[in-house]
């Protein structure tokens, strides 16, 4: 990946801790969460209502159609330089999750 391909976004932080830099792979996208927004890269598919205790939120938007990885161990990969919760959506119909995401 060359520095080309990349983008940079700062996670949003609720508390007095300093953002921490994450960077992504071109194929993702930041944004930040909110009623009718796109959430995949490659399709418009919209959300149409998010709770409010989400929105504002940041968000990385990936791509549909990789939405069949389930071993990629290094497909999105960040640091976080304190403790954290990351909220991961996936689509209640999925037939099968990630295998990361098992655990």
């Amino acid at each position: 990946m060359t520095v080309s391909d990349q983008i940079t976004i700062n996670v949003m932080d609720t508390e007095s801790n300093p953002s921490p830099t994450c960077v992504l792979n071109s194929q993702f996208q930041k944004a930040t969460l909110t009623n009718n927004i796109t959430f995949y890269t490659d399709r418009n598919y919209t959300l149409t209502s998010v709770p409010d205790d989400y929105v504002g939120m940041d968000m990385i938007k990936t791509p549909n159609k990789d939405r069949k990885l389930t071993t990629a161990s290094d497909y999105l990969t960040f640091e976080m330089p304190y403790d954290s919760t990351v909220y991961v959506a996936c689509d209640s119909r999925a037939t099968s999750l990630p295998k990361w995401k098992k655990h």
